[in-house]
């Protein structure tokens, strides 16, 4: 897997599946994800808190 960092990590099944761990914040942020809130991956809690704030502050506005 060559490629940016953010892209790499953004395949958590994939890289698990081979028995390496991603960050737990991506593992957050994916399954916000997943359960259809609008954020992107992220690799450090700065980034996190970037994104969800907003979310937090304007109530439920999943995509």
């Amino acid at each position: 897997m060559l490629d940016r960092t953010e892209a790499v990590f953004a395949r958590d099944q994939e890289l698990e599946s081979i028995g390496l761990q991603v960050p737990q914040v991506t593992k957050i942020m994916a399954e916000l994800k997943g359960r259809g809130y609008p954020v992107k991956t992220c690799l450090t809690v700065e980034q996190a808190v970037a994104q969800l704030l907003p979310l937090v502050r304007k109530g439920d506005d999943r995509a």
